[in-house]
């Protein structure tokens, strides 16, 4: 993950904009956190952009299945007070703030702090996401037995460690 420092760095490459969080203005700098998003002309933002935070919510309650495009959201050294506050603010509640880049936008956008930066990310919109009802699935808590149960639990636990992006990278 690209350190802080780096991203002032490339700020010329990024879009300008602020995040607004209980009447601070936060002026940031959105960077692509994917390669395959370093086409600045593809960028849904522009300069400019303005995120308001609309509410704050439990981390584990966003499904990851609504995750569009992440961007970096890197701060000015000025205003790293205010971003420093609201990164750890938000670790430490586990929260991530949900909220909006364009009112006239249909689609919400998530704020969450992510080591030492804050990681802005495109969320698709329900009606963008395939119903899972006509899959056949069973219900939860049925189709196993619990002896199978147990088995895979162990077997899940004897696979158990933390996550390591290079060793799970294809």
């Amino acid at each position: 993950m690209p350190s802080v420092r780096f991203l002032r760095e490339r700020s010329k490459a990024g879009a300008a904009g602020a995040i607004v969080f209980a009447r601070t203005h936060i002026p940031v700098t959105f960077h692509p956190a994917a390669k395959d998003q370093m086409d600045m002309r593809r960028l849904p933002m522009v300069d400019d952009t303005t995120f308001t935070i609309e509410a704050c919510v439990p981390a584990a309650t966003i499904d990851f299945i609504y995750a569009d495009k992440p961007y970096y959201a890197a701060s000015d050294a000025r205003h790293i007070g205010a971003y420093a506050l609201l990164r750890d603010a938000l670790a430490r509640t586990k929260r991530v703030a949900v909220g909006t880049i364009d009112p006239r936008a249909s689609r919400a956008v998530v704020l969450q702090p992510v080591g030492a930066v804050l990681v802005l990310t495109w969320l698709r919109s329900p009606e963008e996401i395939y119903s899972l009802e006509d899959l056949g699935l069973p219900r939860i808590g049925a189709g196993w037995t619990w002896h199978e149960m147990d088995r895979a639990v162990r077997s899940i636990e004897a696979l158990a460690e933390d996550w390591r992006p290079k060793r799970h990278a294809s």
